[in-house]
């Protein structure tokens, strides 16, 4: 009986606590800064005063005296976040009401937050593209998003937000309203934006919730979504019907121009070729000179406020007059002395034929060492050392042979029996100061403490010393000044004590 007592006198206490009401009660939605009148009824208490907290504060206190049941006015504050009414007694005592559904966008949810009720997540595929130089539209929608209250674990949400914002480049318009580029303009969760001509490539439309339902001038501080906007430019291309021009003419087609756009083709030399048709997207270039030589063929697009240039070079003939070296090196592989070295690509060759002469004795011919497709270039042993020799490569184009410069393939065929030691100079070509050094077959500087540079000679193409220089001390490497020395092919000649080591460079 004791423990029923207990209980009865309990639920009577909580319900004489609990049993004050309020009205509009606390599960509904509510405007920030509009005033609501509240109606308070079943107070169990003497009522002393109230106050608003959270953001919401009390715009009319209720009339004195005050009783069980009043009436006063109040605002919510424009924070989306729990605001109160608090209530207290004459014993000192207070009672609160909350309030969590104040329709605010002054916070936003994030990516993180649980529920996300309160992030915008547009439909489209990004970035939408608008092409350029026209006017098209394109519709922008997404789910509407829900109210949120900040600071609440689990999140609340609640409602529907109806209302919406875009920030656009100036220029475009959502719907019929033109943008200024800095002003929002109100839409919904479905809107139609149309572009201008040329702008906004590469910008973010930007759209954010409105809270112009409840009033004008609330916080916008809410969420804010970004589509990205492309105007890709046009994909162009030349191609031709001859990329090689031996004589007479050939059609250069342009690919991809815009509708509206222009073209105007022009040429890097016009004492080389010439061009009609130079507005058409097929271009007629002629040969006019006799040489051999490249030209710049450019068309450039005008597509309202864009411009773009692309361009091709055209061979005409064989493009070049004489075949350029890139590498010669004369070393040792397997105790024979193997040539390699490589040319500059000439355009459209369809063979590379490569050529040496032992020039021990001038009747001797030139022997073909290799012929192929693509061999630009080349490696291939030599016949006896210790003897000069000169190589040169025959190039096969469209329109006939070029051949390299004999001088840039003179050498001399070092003996590759019992050591594989021989000489490098660097850099070559060069032009006051040639480093020399001796190097192991793997190309590493010489270690063996008894091999050294003892004497150096420079040699022109027929033998004759034009320098002499005798080294002391224990080195693998050292320079050699030939400022003296005219442009032109040479030999350098190193006594090591034993044997001479002979390598070629160019002056400069």
């Amino acid at each position: 009986m004791k423990h029923l007592l207990s209980i009865v006198l309990f639920c009577t206490i909580f319900n004489i606590v609990y049993s004050q009401q309020i009205s509009p009660v606390q599960t509904g939605e509510f405007c920030p800064n509009i005033d609501y009148t509240f109606t308070v009824s079943s107070l169990p208490k003497p009522f002393q005063s109230i106050i608003g907290n959270g953001g919401c504060f009390v715009t009319q206190q209720p009339t004195s005296p005050v009783g069980s049941t009043f009436t006063f006015k109040g605002k919510f504050g424009d924070a989306n976040q729990k605001q109160g009414i608090r209530i207290y007694f004459t014993d000192g005592t207070f009672f609160d009401f909350e309030f969590k559904k104040i329709k605010s966008l002054f916070y936003s949810a994030t990516s993180s937050s649980s529920q996300q009720c309160n992030i915008i997540k547009p439909n489209q595929t990004q970035p939408v593209v608008f092409p350029r130089c026209s006017i098209s539209s394109a519709t922008i929608s997404f789910p509407n998003i829900q109210w949120f209250t900040n600071f609440e674990n689990p999140e609340v949400c609640f409602g529907t937000v109806l209302d919406y914002e875009y920030l656009l480049p100036s220029g475009w318009k959502l719907g019929t309203s033109t943008s200024n580029g800095s002003t929002w303009i109100s839409g919904t969760n479905n809107a139609t934006v149309t572009s201008d001509l040329s702008t906004g490539d590469g910008v973010n439309i930007k759209i954010r919730a409105s809270n112009k339902s409840c009033m004008l001038g609330l916080a916008a501080n809410g969420p804010i979504a970004l589509v990205r906007i492309s105007r890709p430019e046009p994909v162009l291309s030349i191609t031709n019907n001859n990329p090689i021009l031996c004589s007479g003419n050939a059609n250069y087609i342009l690919n991809g121009l815009p509708a509206g756009a222009t073209v105007l083709w022009t040429i890097s030399s016009s004492l080389d070729a010439s061009l009609t048709n130079t507005t058409s997207p097929t271009v007629t270039l002629t040969r006019n000179t006799l040489g051999n030589t490249f030209v710049t063929l450019t068309a450039t697009i005008t597509h309202c406020n864009f411009t773009y240039t692309i361009n091709t070079m055209v061979t005409l003939g064989t493009g070049v007059n004489t075949v350029n070296y890139g590498m010669t090196q004369v070393t040792c592989l397997n105790k024979k002395a193997y040539y390699y070295a490589n040319v500059t690509d000439i355009s459209g060759a369809t063979n590379y034929a490569w050529y040496a002469k032992d020039m021990s004795n001038a009747s001797n011919p030139f022997v073909l060492k290799e012929s192929a497709y693509g061999y630009n270039n080349i490696d291939f042993p030599l016949g006896p050392a210790n003897r000069y020799y000169t190589v040169y490569v025959l190039v096969t184009t469209p329109c006939g042979t070029v051949q390299s410069n004999l001088s840039e393939g003179y050498f001399f065929a070092p003996s590759c029996v019992g050591s594989a030691l021989r000489v490098s100079t660097a850099p070559n070509p060069a032009e006051s100061i040639v480093n020399v050094q001796l190097l192991d077959e793997q190309g590493n500087l010489e270690t063996e403490k008894k091999i050294n540079i003892l004497q150096i000679q420079v040699t022109n193409k027929l033998g004759t010393i034009l320098l002499t220089r005798k080294v002391s001390g224990e080195l693998k490497s050292t320079s050699l000044n030939i400022s003296s020395l005219k442009s032109d092919s040479y030999f350098i000649k190193v006594w090591d004590g034993t044997n001479w080591r002979t390598t070629s460079f160019i002056k400069q």
